[in-house]
């Protein structure tokens, strides 16, 4: 009978410590990637497994890296959510970093959230794997046996066109900051351009603007206000502060020249000045789906949807309608 790996072992093998072999599978946060690297590459030959010191079950949340958890506002809201519903639920929390890998998992680890927008970023779990994984706001991926649960990009798009429509506005465009691959931001961008069409709104090439790099985004902006329109989607979490500030610098006042709709950011979009009209993500019912897959996976969708709300507040004026 094979006796269980120990720690020591791992640790020898890798050319380090027992103390620096346990802070690589606590998380520790003062470990080189070089170490960090040996280990983890030891324990997967040895396949090692350590336990939770606290004996009760776990979820793992993956994550791109530490730096992106600590920096991009979406990921620390849609954490922190996950974190309190774990925990409202009775389970440990292990955090876990996509360039870490997801082979080391411990025996009483439930199951994995991944919040990495795009299968090729993700940790892939062996196919007989028996725990599951569900992404949120990801694409499926077709090389892993995993669930998704998303927001619902056609109907909030729909919804905030509408909006906006009632309000009087024709000629309304968006600016989206993040990476082409992303999901979301695909269908975001589809599901805006449906709803345009859908609402009989005018529609110019030049309304849209996917922006890639954050040294971009001021120019992008100016082409976008250059067309003439008078509202402004600009989406996620983490850009409103920037796009603000660079309205200002265009001179465009909100919303007496341009009205703008941001996407919620708890505790910030109620403060701006005028307090932002935003499209809001549920954060709860994306994690609490994603808890309720893990712990009952059997007969589920491979894909649920949540619904947007719209929060209305003081950023969007209306016009007259003739």
């Amino acid at each position: 009978m094979k006796t269980k790996t120990r720690l020591a072992e791992i640790a020898a093998a890798a050319g380090v410590s027992q103390t620096t072999a346990s802070r690589v599978f606590t998380r520790h946060p003062y470990v080189s990637d070089d170490v960090r690297a040996r280990v983890m590459k030891a324990a997967k030959e040895l396949s090692y497994s350590p336990s939770s010191r606290h004996g009760k079950s776990s979820i793992g949340v993956v994550v791109e890296s530490y730096e992106n958890l600590a920096l991009d506002s979406y990921v620390r809201l849609i954490f922190s959510t996950a974190a309190m519903e774990i925990a409202r639920r009775g389970y440990s929390l292990e955090l876990i970093s996509n360039s870490e890998g997801a082979h080391i998992i411990s025996p009483l680890v439930k199951g994995l959230i991944s919040l990495i927008p795009s299968p090729r970023y993700r940790c892939a779990l062996p196919e007989e794997s028996p725990v599951p994984l569900v992404a949120i706001n990801s694409r499926p991926s077709s090389e892993c046996n995993e669930y998704v649960v998303n927001s619902n990009e056609v109907q909030g798009m729909n919804m905030i066109i509408e909006y906006l429509k009632g309000k009087g506005h024709r000629r309304v465009g968006m600016i989206n900051y993040g990476q082409k691959h992303n999901y979301s931001n695909q269908m975001r961008l589809d599901a805006f351009l449906k709803a345009i069409r859908k609402f009989k709104m005018e529609s110019e090439e030049s309304f849209v603007r996917m922006v890639e790099y954050p040294e971009n985004y001021v120019e992008q902006l100016g082409k976008i206000l250059k067309s003439g329109i008078s509202a402004l989607i600009c989406v996620g979490e983490s850009i409103a502060l920037e796009t603000v500030y660079d309205l200002d610098l265009f001179g465009r006042k909100i919303p007496e020249d341009i009205s703008l709709v941001s996407f919620e950011c708890r505790n910030i979009s109620c403060f701006h000045i005028p307090p932002h009209t935003t499209l809001s993500q549920n954060f709860e019912k994306l994690c609490s789906e994603a808890l309720d897959v893990i712990e009952n996976p059997a007969g589920r969708k491979r894909e649920s949807l949540v619904d947007y709300s719209l929060i209305e507040r003081e950023s969007v004026k209306a016009l007259a309608v003739f």
